[in-house]
């Protein structure tokens, strides 16, 4: 017996700029995760900070500043 999901349709619309923040998103978790393995804390933490603030963006959360 196969069990299947459905998937809601977004309930907003994504920003035009959707593929730039992607790849935004996509860069400040590759620096932050390079950061942790670097050891540094403080600069993983900055990095993590822009990743919630572009992935907000994404969701129609806050426009940047």
């Amino acid at each position: 017996m196969a069990i299947t999901t459905a998937t809601a349709p977004p309930t907003a619309e994504l920003p035009d700029d959707t593929a730039a923040l992607i790849a935004e998103a996509n860069e400040a978790f590759e620096r932050a995760q390079e950061l942790l393995r670097a050891g540094d804390f403080a600069g993983y933490g900055l990095e993590i900070e822009r990743l919630r603030e572009i992935l907000s963006r994404l969701s129609g959360g806050t426009q940047p500043q």
